[in-house]
């Protein structure tokens, strides 16, 4: 019987190991990404919803709960992945990913799949894991790539993001051999250019 392991209780050794994805440190999201300026409505938009969030930040104590309800979900509307051909599932289970030598399997939940699902197969567009304002987004980092490897099952590549609500780590898994994972500049809730690049990146996949 292979050994069952919670994607949440992965390390990062685990997934270079096992599932034979490799990092690259020094990836730019100009390289995969068209960046444009934001609209004058997205960005006062998004300056309110900062505004929003910041007594929570200053509290200390954000729930994944909290970050995925003022944060996310004013993000992802603002993005425009709310309408068609998207598709936003929540709390998705992957079932599991058993490795070919049978020895590992993985079983865990998405917080945020978003998805087109008018195409055959499904092409998962971002995967989103939320993490409580206490933890570092690395907290997050090895329990989001295995979901990421779960999503090249079926096709090239597949975005991911871990946020603890404060930092923003985007991530691009591509499959070659090795499965390649991009990680991208950090990203923070704080700095207004920062800020304003994490609604850019959500646009610029959109987009793709």
């Amino acid at each position: 019987m292979p050994e069952v392991l919670s994607a949440a209780l992965l390390t990062l050794k685990d997934i270079h190991q096992n599932l034979k994805m490799e990092p690259c440190w020094d990836s730019r999201f100009e390289e995969y990404l068209v960046l444009k300026p934001l609209p004058e409505h997205q960005e006062q938009e998004l300056l309110k919803i900062r505004a929003d969030f910041l007594p929570y930040l200053e509290s200390g104590t954000v729930s994944e709960g909290t970050i995925k309800l003022l944060l996310l979900a004013p993000l992802l509307k603002l993005t425009g992945f709310y309408q068609e051909p998207f598709h936003i599932d929540v709390e998705e289970s992957i079932g599991q990913i058993l490795e070919a030598d049978e020895e590992m399997t993985i079983r865990g939940r998405m917080d945020i799949l978003i998805t087109k699902k008018q195409m055959k197969p499904i092409f998962w567009i971002l995967i989103i894991e939320a993490k409580k304002l206490s933890l570092s987004v690395q907290v997050g980092l090895a329990q989001l790539l295995a979901y990421l490897y779960k999503g090249l099952q079926n096709q090239s590549q597949v975005w991911g993001l871990v946020t603890n609500g404060f930092e923003y780590q985007f991530i691009l898994a591509e499959k070659r051999q090795p499965i390649i994972y991009h990680l991208m500049p950090l990203l923070n809730l704080l700095e207004t250019e920062k800020l304003k690049q994490i609604l850019q990146v959500l646009n610029g996949i959109r987009e793709q």
